[in-house]
């Protein structure tokens, strides 16, 4: 490992498990980041970066899937109970929770080319295990928000982010050539609802490179490095409500127009939808909620579902096809639907050209083995918006994955990480860092 950052990491290691481990303690669905983009707003202040942060860190208006107002409320005010000082609060009032963490490494320059990491800060409305054997159980670092978990590593990344800001910051004059590094902590990943705001404000404008990251998915070995992702599938994630007409189920069955049966039609008929010979196509109706009691016709039903394709025409086909059967299904039962959008991401590839710095920096890591080149996603993140926004720009953009052995799936109550994995991928991403600061110039 290079000199350049050897010393240093060494200290890190303690900090990046104590970070992960209060993150995790204290996760907040997206939108309602505000404890958590505090604590890093006043970690990252410390370190000397500059700050960007609330209206000024994304476009309100490009926001999908916000909660409600009472949930927005509730949050603040349990981030408020927590100790969040009122400067933090305000500046990030009503889900504005979006953060850009500024550093100059180098010689000064106002030619320095900029570099952008992504780290994802939202957690999932899932219960954690609490079984004595669960390792954050275990160690007493298992949530404490009911209903709420880090289910996909994202305190992880964000230790990573915080350890990388503390690396460069006391390195930041060992860098022979200059860059501008700017780490980016995006809210509201889960159901692919945060980058758009983002990429609007102009977080990545200008970026000569975006690199992003990933704890696991395609890499479930600790140690595995995969370079460079590639496939991104694009997606919708739609919010529907059919309203119909309730009525006495035993009198006057007839003068009632079922809610429940029209959003059941609309769930077979989504998942009836044709495949397609241009792409590949998912479709999940993950919920499906009605009723009220059982001997009145439901006159409302609600349902939340996603469509994803391996291309962007592909796609569009299948949200037009999906739209069309929820108005169909709502019309044979005589109700009304009507739907939003309430996350969307488009498909992307990494860069082949970074790509290859990230596996050539890997090799200077020798905590990573094997290290693969690339593979295919097969899934959704919004990263693919920024990557296509910065490769439209001429830029170059990548996502890796870190391989860590997992205690349960992505997205579960028993998800946990290895952390041995975190004073590497800093390690990685510093070598990455130094590595195109240099090849600016070459």
């Amino acid at each position: 490992m290079s000199d350049l950052f050897s010393h240093e990491l060494e200290s890190l290691a303690s900090p990046l498990i104590t970070w992960r481990r209060y993150l995790h303690r204290y996760p907040e669905e997206g939108w309602t980041e505000f404890a958590t983009v505090a604590f890093l707003a006043a970690t990252l202040e410390r370190w000397g970066f500059r700050l960007t942060m609330g209206e000024d860190a994304l476009c309100s208006a490009s926001r999908m899937g916000l909660p409600a107002p009472e949930v927005l409320t509730g949050a603040a005010s349990r981030a408020h109970a927590h100790g969040v000082e009122s400067r933090w609060l305000g500046i990030v009032h009503n889900g504005m929770t979006a953060l850009w963490a500024d550093i100059a490494l180098g010689p000064a320059s106002q030619q320095a080319p900029l570099l952008v990491l992504r780290f994802e800060m939202d957690a999932l409305p899932i219960n954690e295990a609490r079984d004595a054997a669960h390792y954050p159980v275990c160690e007493g670092f298992a949530s404490l928000h009911h209903g709420l978990m880090h289910a996909c590593g994202h305190d992880g990344h964000m230790a990573i982010g915080l350890g990388l800001a503390r690396l460069l910051s006391k390195c930041r004059e060992s860098f022979s050539q200059p860059l501008r590094v700017r780490l980016l902590f995006q809210p509201a990943e889960e159901s692919v609802r945060g980058a758009q705001a983002l990429a609007a404000a102009g977080a990545v404008d200008g970026a000569q490179w975006l690199l992003g990251l990933h704890i696991g998915i395609a890499a479930q070995h600790t140690g595995e490095l995969v370079c460079g992702v590639d496939n991104f599938l694009a997606t919708s994630k739609i919010d529907a409500r059919f309203t119909g007409l309730a009525a006495h189920a035993g009198s006057a069955p007839q003068k009632g127009h079922n809610a429940l049966l029209a959003a059941s039609a609309a769930a077979l008929g989504l998942h009836a939808i044709s495949r397609n010979g241009q792409g590949d196509t998912r479709v999940c109706v993950g919920t499906l909620n009605a009723g009220q009691c059982r001997n009145t016709i439901p006159a409302h039903a609600s349902m939340e579902l996603e469509v994803r394709a391996s291309n962007d025409s592909v796609h569009q086909w299948l949200d037009t096809e999906a739209q069309r059967v929820l108005a169909a299904a709502a019309d044979l039962w005589h109700c009304t639907e009507k739907h939003c959008l309430a996350g969307r991401a488009p498909a992307a590839s990494s860069h082949p050209l970074l790509r290859s710095v990230v596996q050539a920096c890997a090799g200077r890591v020798p905590f990573f083995k094997p290290v693969r080149p690339s593979c295919s996603f097969g899934a959704s993140e919004d990263f693919s918006l920024l990557v296509n926004s910065v490769h439209e720009a001429g830029g170059q953009a990548n996502y890796m994955l870190v391989g860590s052995q997992l205690a349960g799936g992505h997205h579960t109550p028993y998800f946990d990480f290895d952390e041995k994995v975190l004073l590497p991928s800093v390690a990685l991403l510093a070598q990455t860092c130094h590595a195109l600061s240099l090849q600016h110039t070459a």
